[in-house]
């Protein structure tokens, strides 16, 4: 994943090959809450609005329907929805100024790098867009999700990090990929790599695919979950939380799951697993799927 700032606004780019592998099943309709012709993706890094004399922002620079259109539109997301999107993949917790979006438009298309980019509007008027990983997105759609179903977030304003811990103590294993992701991604937290694999796994023990992935991911070596990109020819480094049998093991068993996360899953095991896996560690991945299988 490639980082840069430009005009106070962050752009990140996933760009390998299971990357681009999921955006086209966003595309086919895979993950899709909205499907619209008029799609749209920024071109070019809008300014913010300016105010005009009524209160309301005025847009110098064109409305979200001016943008250069893109193939679908995955998810469209307002008020409190909106909010929450923008605070899992962009802003986090109350220091962020999501209070502001009330509108975010999700897309994905081949000249969004391959990948998924989200439209962060006030109204109409476009304030910013950011290129999304994979997995933030995911995630994100996931805590839009677990907002919904929750009445007891329902009061949150912003992601309290906390809250959602004591709900995945108590159980909900999609509060457990969000602890899990927000300690892999130091969200509000201090970065925690052991702590975070030990949420993940509690999501994917309890049969959460989008846990399974992460927590296959997460396992694959340092970088794969948070999508850093290699040199080319530089093999992925192992550490101490490294565990190649256990990340094939989870990758696999979502792979064959049917699962629409499932070619993402292949996809990963491919990239990340394929050239590392030494022979005692691919007989033993091997016997763990067959053990589950009986």
């Amino acid at each position: 994943m490639s980082l840069r700032r430009g005009n106070g606004r962050l752009f990140f780019a996933a760009q390998s090959a299971w990357a681009v592998l999921l955006a086209a099943a966003l595309v086919s309709g895979g993950w899709a809450q909205v499907a619209s012709p008029d799609a749209a993706a920024p071109s070019s890094s809008p300014a913010p609005p300016a105010e005009a004399s009524g209160g309301s922002p005025a847009c110098p620079e064109g409305t979200i329907h001016d943008i250069q259109p893109q193939d679908a539109i995955v998810a469209r997301f307002s008020g409190k929805d909106a909010r929450i999107f923008v605070e899992s993949c962009l802003e986090h917790g109350p220091a962020g100024q999501t209070a502001d979006f009330d509108l975010v438009l999700v897309l994905s298309g081949p000249d969004v790098m391959g990948g998924i980019v989200a439209v962060i509007a006030k109204g109409e008027c476009p304030l910013g867009h950011k290129f999304l990983g994979l997995m933030e997105f995911i995630h994100a759609e996931q805590m839009v999700q677990l907002f919904q179903q929750h009445p007891a977030l329902q009061a949150v304003e912003h992601l309290d990090l906390d809250a959602l811990t004591r709900l995945a103590e108590a159980g909900e294993p999609v509060a457990a990929f969000h602890v899990g992701f927000a300690k892999a991604m130091g969200w509000g937290t201090e970065r925690d790599r052991p702590g975070s694999i030990a949420w993940l796994r509690r999501a994917a023990e309890a049969g959460y695919e989008p846990g399974m992935l992460a927590l296959g991911m997460a396992l694959a070596g340092p970088g794969v979950l948070d999508e850093q990109l290699l040199p080319v020819g530089k093999e992925r480094p192992r550490d101490a939380e490294t565990d190649l049998v256990q990340a094939c093991f989870w990758l696999r068993r979502l792979a064959d799951a049917k699962h629409e996360l499932s070619p993402l899953a292949r996809g990963v095991a491919r990239d990340e697993l394929e050239d590392r896996l030494t022979s005692a560690e691919r007989k033993s991945c091997n016997a763990l799927l067959k053990d589950r299988r009986k």
